[in-house]
Formats: C-alpha cells, sequence, structure tokens
C-alpha cells in the first residue's frame, strides 16, 4: 500500500589519525569533534595551508548557544567554539560537517560572515550567515560534488566559480505513463471540499492510501531504485504559504525524498531522514498563485529538479532501493491538484 502524506513538513566520518596528528590538537577538544578536525587539517593542507598549530589554540565543546536554534557559535577572542547539542544530534553528517567548518573559518581562520550568492541562487560560503536575509534560508548543499568548491572558497582557494551553477539539462521525453491519475476528473477520494474538483484545505492533516485515488496494483506502480524515471505533478496554489509537491521513496512518512514549492516561490528539497532540507532556494519560474508543474526525473546517479519543465537544481541520489511516490499536501495551505503521472525512463 503506497502512502501519500499530508502534514506539516518538519522541517562520521571516520578518519584514522596518527599520533602526531593527535598530539596537534587541543586538549579542550570534545573527542566527538576530533575527527572533524583531522578533517579540516587535511583538506587544508590540500590547499597548501598548515593549520595544526593555530588549531592547537583552539577548544571545541558541546554546550548552550547564544540563540537556541543555532548549531554553533564562535568566540574569536578565547578561540572557543560551542556546539548545540540538539543540533548535533538532529543534523545529518554532512550538516555537522558544515558547523564545524564554518566555525573554524570564524575561529581559525578569520573569516567573517559573507552572504553573496551564486548565479543559480546558492550560497556563495558555507560562511554564510549573521542577520536574516529576507526570503532566504541559510541551508547550504554541503554534499556531493558541491563539497570540493565551497572548501575551496573556505580556504579562499577557489579561483574560479564552479561550472554547476550555470548548469541547465533538459526534460526527458514522455514515454506512456505508467500511473496516471487526473485529478479534477475525480468527484471522490480527494475531494475535501464541497465541489467536484480536489481541494485541500487549511487545517486538514491525514494519512491517504493510493487506494483512494487508484485501483492500479501496488507491484504495477512502483519504481526501481537501479532505473531511471520521472514524475510529474501538476497543483494549483490557492492560498497560504508553507510547502507542497512531491514525496518518494521507500517509506514516506519517514525517509521519503520530498521535491516542495510555496507561493513565495521557494523551493526545499531533501529527505525526511534528516531534519534539516537539503537545499532551499528561490525559483522565477514558481507561479506563486495558479497551476505549476513539479517534476524530478533520475538519471543513474542524480535527481534533476524542473518547475514548469525549467531546470532548477540537482543532486546526488541518495538511496538505491524501491521508490514508491505521493504527495505532501501542508495543511497550512490550500492546494488543487490537477494531474500526476509516472513515467520509467530507457536507461
Amino acid at each position: 500500500m503506497k502512502l501519500i502524506y499530508l502534514g506539516l513538513l518538519g522541517l562520521i566520518l571516520l578518519t584514522h589519525a596518527s599520533c602526531r596528528e593527535q598530539e596537534s590538537l587541543n586538549a579542550e577538544v570534545d573527542p566527538t569533534f576530533r575527527p572533524y578536525l583531522i578533517d579540516f587539517i587535511e583538506e587544508a593542507a590540500l590547499r597548501g595551508l598548515n593549520v595544526n598549530e593555530p588549531l592547537k589554540e583552539v577548544t571545541i565543546i558541546f554546550g548552550p548557544t547564544q540563540n537556541p536554534f543555532w548549531d554553533g557559535q564562535c568566540n574569536q577572542e578565547e578561540k572557543r567554539i560551542i556546539i548545540n547539542p540538539i543540533s548535533w544530534e538532529n543534523n545529518d553528517a554532512a550538516q555537522n560537517r558544515l558547523t564545524i567548518f564554518h566555525e573554524l573559518g570564524h575561529c581559525l581562520l578569520g573569516r567573517e560572515h559573507f552572504n553573496d550568492i551564486l548565479p543559480n541562487g546558492e550560497w556563495q560560503s558555507i560562511m554564510r550567515g549573521g542577520q536574516p536575509v529576507a526570503n532566504r534560508s541559510f541551508i547550504t548543499n554541503f554534499s556531493g560534488f558541491r563539497t570540493e568548491y565551497y572548501l575551496d572558497e573556505l580556504f579562499e582557494a577557489a579561483d574560479n566559480l564552479p561550472t554547476w551553477v550555470k548548469e541547465s539539462f533538459e526534460l526527458t521525453p514522455r514515454l506512456e505513463p505508467k500511473y496516471q491519475e487526473v485529478f479534477i476528473e475525480r468527484t471522490s477520494g480527494w475531494n475535501t471540499s464541497n465541489g467536484s474538483t480536489p481541494v485541500y484545505t487549511r487545517g486538514q492533516t491525514r494519512l491517504i492510501t493510493q487506494d483512494e485515488i487508484s485501483n492500479l496494483n501496488q507491484d504495477e506502480v512502483s519504481l526501481s531504485g537501479n532505473g531511471n524515471y520521472r514524475i510529474d505533478l501538476t497543483l494549483e496554489i490557492l492560498s497560504g504559504d508553507n510547502f507542497s509537491g512531491l514525496t518518494w521513496g521507500q517509506n514516506l512518512q519517514e525517509e521519503g525524498n520530498y521535491m516542495l514549492i510555496n507561493s513565495s516561490r521557494q523551493i526545499v528539497i531533501g529527505s525526511r531522514q534528516n531534519n534539516v532540507p537539503t537545499i532551499q532556494i528561490g525559483s522565477d519560474f514558481i507561479n506563486p498563485v495558479g497551476k505549476n508543474i513539479i517534476t524530478v526525473q533520475r538519471i543513474d546517479n542524480f535527481n534533476y529538479g524542473f518547475i514548469n519543465n525549467k531546470f532548477v537544481y540537482r543532486w546526488e541520489v541518495s538511496d538505491q532501493v524501491t521508490h514508491n511516490f505521493g504527495i505532501t499536501a501542508n495543511p497550512a495551505m490550500e492546494v488543487r491538484l490537477h494531474e500526476m503521472s509516472v513515467f520509467v525512463l530507457e536507461d
């Protein structure tokens, strides 16, 4: 049975160190952070920097941050870093690595906050932060093929912008759909309003089985984690400013991937395995009020996101399991569903 989830979007590194490397670390470093410091030393060395001696002066411990929502903070005069234990526990390894490297950017490299934007709308540096920026989240995708650029930039070794900030891709032509649902033709199941068109109204949160919208057998609509596919969802934003869109994966409630949009022209991409999304960026391709086509296309090891047939983002595939698919409709907004189609693509 497939699940389509309607609800509020919640939003080790293992390194072997030599004795010499261990001795270079300050005694006032929680053991949890030592692998990250070894990692920092190695990444700096790859870029011609020796940070062993300066690191002896840096303290890193768990403790309360000045703002409980901060992942960490640095006192540059005392060279003391405090990491929020709650954030550390809730974040994934990539986000925790970013937190340590960001704070070391302050305390060790003397970097200040830097809030410039790349041409594709992503942050130019993992040193983004400080005062809030209107209509922008500080979430940064410090993983996969983006990591090398962000490390170069952190150690001030980036001579040019990365090629991926200007990349563009075309959608693979649609084949005969393996699954298709035209919601506006239905008069039951998805309908939560008094009219004949399916509208999700504010304040309603529930789980809906795919049996309510389709009589297709489960095996006929599951997607191979090793295969390529494309999922299209057409929805209409009526009101509200939270996120709605596609979800897919093995367990949609607890592990599902998602690509969602809102009326502020923001896209959020991530996995429910993590409390923090992979990325949140703006896109002028989103219609703030009206119909939008959200497309996720899996080609080999990458996912490609499109809004209204325009490319917006590429990121790594995180798993190879059989995928279910569904819709996330947030109860803080009103959304009309129009059509959902799933295509299996040729390898």
